[in-house]
C-alpha cells in the first residue's frame, strides 16, 4: 500500500467517463452515471460498485435515468440520486428534477420526491439526518444561489433559511 501522500494505482473503471456522482456506504463506493464522451457527448444510467478492500468493480443496478453533473450522497445506508443533465440528440443538456435512492446492496432504485426545482452541476451532503443541495445551473433560468433540503423521513423538500451569496 501507498504511504501518507502517495498516490497508489486502484483497479481501473469498466467504462471511462466523466462528470460523475459518486457516494460511500461502508466498504463500497457507487460511482452513478456520468458523460461519455463521443460525437455527441451522451449521458449514461449505469453504476459501478467499487468494493475498497478488493480493489474491485461490479456493476450496480441501471439508474432509471441516463445523467450527468447529477448530485449524489449517501444516508442511512441509502445512495440518494438528485437531479442532473440528461442529454438531447444533440448533446446539449437538459435539467432534470428527478430523485430516486437505492438501498445498499439493493438490485433496484426507487423514487423519490422530485426536487422542487430541477438542476445540474449542484452539490449535494448528507448532515443530521437530511440531505442539502447547493447551487447548480436550471435550464432557461442559470445559476442557482438557492438551497434545497431533503427529508427522507417525510419524503418532502423545503427551501433552505436563505440563498447562498
Amino acid at each position: 500500500g501507498g504511504g501518507r501522500g502517495l498516490w497508489t494505482d486502484l483497479a481501473p473503471m469498466t467504462l471511462p467517463r466523466q462528470e460523475v456522482g459518486a457516494a460511500r456506504i461502508g466498504d463500497r463506493v457507487y460511482v452513478c452515471g456520468g458523460l461519455i464522451l463521443g460525437s455527441p457527448s451522451r449521458a449514461t444510467n449505469t453504476v459501478e460498485v467499487y468494493t475498497v478492500s478488493e480493489n474491485d468493480w461490479d456493476p450496480g443496478p441501471l439508474m432509471p435515468l441516463a445523467l450527468d453533473h447529477l448530485a449524489v450522497s449517501a444516508l442511512d445506508g441509502y445512495v440518494y440520486v438528485m437531479g442532473g443533465f440528461t442529454r438531447n440528440f444533440q448533446g446539449g443538456g437538459i435539467t432534470m428534477a428527478e430523485s430516486f435512492r437505492l438501498a445498499d446492496g439493493a438490485a433496484e432504485w426507487e423514487p423519490i420526491a422530485p426536487m422542487p426545482e430541477s438542476r445540474a452541476g449542484h452539490w449535494s451532503v448528507a448532515h443530521g439526518g437530511k440531505i442539502y443541495i447547493f447551487g447548480g445551473v436550471q435550464t432557461g433560468v442559470g445559476v442557482r444561489a438557492s438551497v434545497l433540503i431533503y427529508d427522507p423521513v417525510l419524503d418532502e423538500w423545503t427551501a433552505g433559511a436563505a440563498d447562498m451569496p
